[in-house]
């Protein structure tokens, strides 16, 4: 019986509406929910598990006999540092942004100075 925590090598030998069952290669099976295969949003499972396929799970739960898997959780996903991640790339963005429209609009600043100092030059020269 495995314990929580373990990463362990598998096969998909069962394709359901809402995960997966999975031989695990210390024996028995357990279930890998759809939520627990990618960070990203799952619209079919298939595109990500056949049967047959050989996979990394890790332990998350038993509940008696009942294991339950994650492969996403093999990466320490962590959806408080993925939000905060994403928030400051963001943030990051944001910032490079709002420095350029900066420098625009300084630009565009200095440049009405310069016409506005030549005008004024042209007028003293003029009188």
């Amino acid at each position: 019986m495995p314990n929580i925590g373990d990463v362990l090598d598998g096969k998909v030998v069962k394709i359901l509406r809402d995960g997966a069952i999975v031989k695990l290669s210390t024996g028995g099976t357990g279930f890998l929910h759809i939520s627990e295969i990618s960070k990203e949003y799952i619209k079919n499972i298939n595109d990500h598990l056949q049967v047959g396929k050989e996979v990394k799970v890790k332990v998350i739960e038993i509940k008696g006999t009942k294991v339950s898997l994650s492969i996403r959780k093999i990466h320490n996903f962590n959806p408080v540092e993925e939000k905060r991640k994403r928030f400051e790339k963001s943030l990051e963005n944001f910032l490079k942004v709002s420095g350029e429209k900066q420098k625009q609009i300084q630009k565009g600043i200095e440049s009405k100075q310069g016409v506005k100092k030549r005008v004024e030059k042209a007028k003293k020269q003029g009188n």
